[in-house]
């Protein structure tokens, strides 16, 4: 879609609209209003008939059933039909082709490949045996020794993802403690939540970060973007003033920020303070306009 919008410079130039802008908002910049637009956007997908473009569901499903052999997902998917055939459970061969279907439905909505929504349902399948009645000769040594090895096999994982964790943890704490208690934009999806609040939290950690998320909750009524927003200290009015604002997004989002500076303000976009994240930039950033140089 964003190409395609940006193959009609003339119908964007006449709502407004720059290349950069189309970037922008396809890397969920909604902090300024003349660009987070609805009314405008809609206007130039109509003037453009792109809101006739017909998105391929097929692929799309295709896609989102392919990710369910992820490396990730294979142990569950090989005890379910384990399960199945020590069971001879038709019920559980049955979910796991609803299983299937419902991942190529969720593809064909757009929204293919999300294991975070697969894990959870392909783990209650392998508990669904032995949620049926006690069968006269209960298979339990088989069953068990099913269970036994994808238990080996997600521990070696957790583990390894445990101790990948435990380091990150301790670096992304340092680097956040180093921080001024002022508020920090978070671009998108790049704040490390799992890193700073763990679910078993095992250090006394007690920094507190105020988070204007720039995402799809910019402009809610309960966040904290929109309270800076209603005072006149949002995004957008902190990063023209010369104390700026800490900003923390990935490595490439900078870059469309510096020629928003440019097109809007007539401004370089300079780093005042910078502390390194793994391919993601924390930094305070600040609009700073060009001085016209002096003539003799």
């Amino acid at each position: 879609m964003t190409q395609a919008v940006q193959a009609h410079p003339d119908v964007m130039a006449r709502y407004g609209f720059t290349q950069n802008d189309i970037n922008l908002l396809e890397n969920w910049f909604f902090a300024d209003k003349t660009i987070a637009n609805p009314e405008a956007i809609q206007n130039i997908l109509a003037d453009i008939g792109a809101t006739k473009l017909r998105h391929n569901y097929l692929e799309n499903g295709i896609s989102s059933v392919q990710a369910l052999y992820s490396r990730r997902l294979i142990p569950v998917l090989l005890s379910i039909l384990a399960l199945a055939l020590i069971f001879k459970s038709k019920r559980l061969l049955v979910a796991l082709t609803l299983l299937v279907t419902l991942a190529f439905v969720i593809g064909a909505l757009r929204r293919p490949g999300t294991l975070r929504i697969y894990e959870p349902l392909t783990a209650l399948l392998v508990v669904a045996p032995f949620l049926t009645p006690k069968l006269p000769n209960f298979p339990w040594n088989s069953a068990v020794s099913v269970l036994a090895v994808a238990a080996v096999f997600a521990s070696v994982k957790v583990i390894k993802i445990s101790i990948k964790q435990q380091n990150e943890i301790e670096v992304q704490r340092d680097i956040l403690s180093k921080l001024p208690d002022k508020e920090v934009v978070v671009w998108c999806s790049t704040f490390p939540y799992e890193a700073i609040y763990p679910a078993l939290d095992t250090v006394n950690f007690r920094k507190t970060v105020k988070l204007y998320a720039l995402s799809a909750f910019t402009w809610v009524a309960f966040s904290v973007a929109y309270s800076m927003h209603s005072h006149q200290n949002g995004m957008i009015e902190s990063l023209i003033k010369d104390t700026g604002v800490w900003i923390l997004a990935a490595d490439g989002s900078i870059g469309l920020l510096e020629i928003y500076c440019n097109e809007n303000f007539a401004a370089d976009l300079e780093e005042v303070e910078t502390l390194t994240l793994e391919k993601k930039h924390l930094g305070r950033f600040r609009c700073l306009k060009q001085e016209p140089k002096a003539t003799d």
